[in-house]
């Protein structure tokens, strides 16, 4: 059985009422389902600061690896540095 849900009312100045409305026809939705869905959405998923945070982390991560394939590949002998750097272009970025 879900929880009870409570209806909460708020006041949009003009223009971003009109916006609502004209997102909400575009979704083909009411505007209260739509602004339910909305924010759904927005509570359940990470802020887009700690996606940015991940994604900067990942890259870094990416670099980190670029190096250590480019210097393990060089450093046994199984390839020049301008070898290792195509390498790396090709299968890690």
């Amino acid at each position: 059985m879900s929880q009870p849900s409570k209806t909460i009312s708020y006041r949009l100045p003009q223009p971003f009422l009109k916006e609502l409305f004209e997102r909400a026809a575009i979704n083909d939705e009411s505007p209260g389902t739509w602004t339910r869905r909305i924010i759904i959405d927005a509570l359940s998923n990470r802020s887009e600061e700690e996606l940015s945070e991940i994604r900067r982390a990942i890259d870094e991560l990416r670099q980190d690896l670029s190096l250590v394939a480019k210097a393990l590949l060089v450093r046994a002998g199984k390839a020049e540095i301008k070898e290792a750097d195509e390498w790396v272009r090709k299968n890690l970025h």
